[in-house]
């Protein structure tokens, strides 16, 4: 028999559900990664004690090597869901180079299920009361009596019409209602399983030498699904944080799709055994399950087999282009492959680290198979975002524009490219029209790709349709409801259209969800809330890495001389911060603008013209340039960026 026992830890408004691994606050379930969840879990149960550094990395990262910023990062989180927004330390205490403790006793709740009821159904039934006459005749052996001022009766046939009419129509009225309200329900089809997310497989024993193994084959599968226009299926960054077990339906559920493929493998010498099972979410069912054993030197044999085999399963009728994507192979060699794998996994970090590392494991890829037409795209994919966020156009212009060409002689048809290629006439070549046909290439494509809606979203939004960006901004989380890029950028886009309440909660959303780069202060400024947004603007610096000193005197600056003197702090701060590394111009002209020093704020944006700085793209929306929109100067800017209103 199955133990449904539940198992609770209770604190102010919050429940953790460990059997569902959900926070639920005020009954309503707060998204959290599973790693984040862990560390709540561990510190809860371990409520009034002090959990040392050490100690959480190694329950909540067991074999894994990761730096202490994680920890910090997941309990920054932590400190914001349940605060509802704030940073303060109400439940988590910070214990300075030794640990964290939970500072309010959980009370630990186990709860018996509630009784199966069983619904008794009752049989009615017709009861005709027979009225007895006063020479104890009964009444239904005699005709009924019609009192009359001759006193006579009706005939006994007529009696007997009578009855009998009389006890047809209750027999017709009962039948009518057994068929209305006792009929059995008709049973309905199942609804069909029309969104997937495939997790990392996971290895079987000790798998050193192929860390990467699992990752690898979910990210082959995703793939080749994805281009399926018939299902839904998560991409690769949305999995990466599932890599570590435990898995199972609450991952589907927090994904938010109908069905999830899982799977083991176990490398022994040349050969690889894989179990793979799909399991309906909402059912909590398997739908398919298979076991494989296959050479490695055939992996690319087998994900071909498993992803076809999902097809069927799901009742997909494909097309021969769908059925020829399935098969589709972008390299034979297994060393590249998983080079690739790395630089995706290492690209979604979005650290300058992590692009490096991702542009050096791509590099690699191709080194080995110089035909390996998603290698070229993926290193391209990574240079942008270093460029616009930690180095500048010049570095990477020549060599992202280098790398989409080859990609795209080798692969018209890769969708990868397209976006690549979109992305950077987006942010490098100002080059509006040719960036939107690649975006809408790159869909038409693989309908499935995160990645070009999102971008396509930054493109619709520079040139001012914002309507059609967040649409695109939407479609792009419905693929993905887990990207930090995607929820920071919704709630810029609803910023930037004068919706800050609606933009508050997303932004809070993309803070739950680990991103860094998140500031609320702009928003509170907007709002004439400016003690929050010179708190939210000087913890953003502090995040960002400012130091201490700094950021002593952004609050004195603020403290005596108001919102001026707080900007002219950080004017200093950006100017002296501009001399030691790159920093686009278009972040000093945000410092001049609110200082209201119009000519110092444009001289800045013409520099970064001249530099084809990517920050400009959002020259036309951003709500701090207003006060510009009038200036003679400011427009000539939009009107040569072909930006003009």
């Amino acid at each position: 028999m199955l133990d449904r026992t539940k198992h609770f830890y209770d604190f102010g408004r919050f429940r953790i559900d460990i059997g569902d691994r959900l926070l639920l606050r005020d009954g309503e379930t707060v998204p959290l990664t599973p790693k984040v969840f862990d560390i709540l879990l561990m510190l809860v149960e371990n409520s009034g004690r002090i959990v040392e550094k050490e100690e959480l990395m190694k329950a909540v990262w067991p074999d894994s090597f990761v730096e202490e910023s994680n920890i910090t990062q997941a309990i920054y989180t932590l400190r914001r869901v349940l605060a509802g927004g704030s940073t303060g330390d109400q439940w988590i205490e910070t214990l300075p180079r030794r640990g964290y403790r939970f500072k309010v006793i959980a009370k630990e709740v186990v709860a018996e299920p509630a009784p199966l009821v069983v619904e008794e159904s009752t049989r009615s039934q017709v009861v005709v009361e027979e009225e007895i006459d006063e020479e104890g005749t009964r009444e239904s052996e005699a005709a009924p009596k019609l009192r009359s001022d001759e006193g006579s009766r009706w005939p006994r046939r007529v009696k007997w019409i009578l009855s009998l009419s009389v006890l047809l129509t209750v027999l017709l009225i009962s039948g009518v209602a057994y068929v209305w309200f006792l009929r059995p329900a008709e049973v309905e089809a199942p609804p069909a399983l029309r969104s997937l997310a495939v997790l990392p497989f996971q290895p079987v024993g000790s798998e050193g030498a192929n860390e990467y193994l699992g990752l690898a084959v979910a990210d082959a599968l995703i793939t080749k699904l994805s281009h399926l226009g018939q299902i839904a299926v998560r991409p690769t960054s949305a999995i990466l944080r599932y890599s570590q077990p435990p898995q199972g339906l609450a991952v589907g559920r927090e994904l938010k799709v109908d069905s999830l493929l899982e799977g083991t493998f176990r490398t022994s010498r040349e050969r690889v055994r894989v179990t793979v099972q799909l399991v309906n979410v909402r059912e909590g069912s398997p739908v398919w399950a298979e076991k494989f054993d296959e050479k490695l030197t055939d992996l690319f044999t087998l994900e071909d087999t498993i992803s076809e085999r999902v097809a069927e399963a799901l009742a997909l009728k494909l097309t021969g282009q769908e059925k020829k994507l399935l098969s589709k192979r972008y390299t034979d060699n297994a060393a590249a492959y998983q080079l690739y794998v790395k630089g995706v996994f290492f690209r979604n970090q979005m650290t300058k680290e992590g692009l490096n590392k991702s542009i050096e494991c791509f590099q690699q890829a191709t080194e080995i198979d110089p035909n390996y037409a998603l290698a070229y795209a993926g290193q391209a994919g990574s240079y942008s975002p270093l460029g616009y966020i930690y180095v500048g156009n010049k570095q990477v212009r020549p060599r992202i524009l280098a790398l989409v060409t080859r990609a795209l002689e080798l692969d018209d048809t890769l969708a990868e490219a397209h976006a690549a290629l979109g992305e950077y006439k987006t942010y490098f070549e100002w080059e509006w029209q040719g960036a939107e046909r690649e975006f809408r290439r790159a869909i038409e494509l693989n309908p499935n790709y995160h990645l070009a809606h999102h971008l396509y979203a930054n493109l619709l939004n520079a040139m001012g349709r914002s309507k059609e960006g967040i649409a695109q901004r939407r479609r792009a989380l419905e693929i993905d409801p887990f990207s930090t890029r995607s929820n920071l950028g919704l709630g810029n886009d609803l910023y930037w259209i004068g919706e800050y309440d609606q933009a508050l909660r997303q932004l809070r959303q993309a803070q739950d969800f680990g991103h860094p780069s998140v500031n609320l202060g702009p928003i509170y400024e907007k709002k004439g809330m400016l003690d929050e947004a010179a708190a939210e603007h000087i913890d953003f610096e502090k995040r960002r890495g400012a130091s201490a000193e700094a950021l002593a005197a952004m609050k004195s600056g603020y403290d005596t001389s108001g919102w001026t003197g707080f900007w002219e702090v950080q004017l200093k701060e950006a100017q002296d911060r501009s001399r030691r590394e790159y920093f686009s111009p278009v972040n000093l002209a945000l410092c001049y603008v609110r200082l209201n020093r119009a000519a110092e704020a444009i001289q800045q944006l013409e520099r970064a013209y001249e530099d084809r700085d990517p920050r400009l793209i959002d020259l036309r929306v951003v709500p701090e340039f207003a006060s510009l929109h009038s200036d003679r100067r400011f427009r000539n800017l939009l009107r040569r960026m072909g930006l003009s209103e």
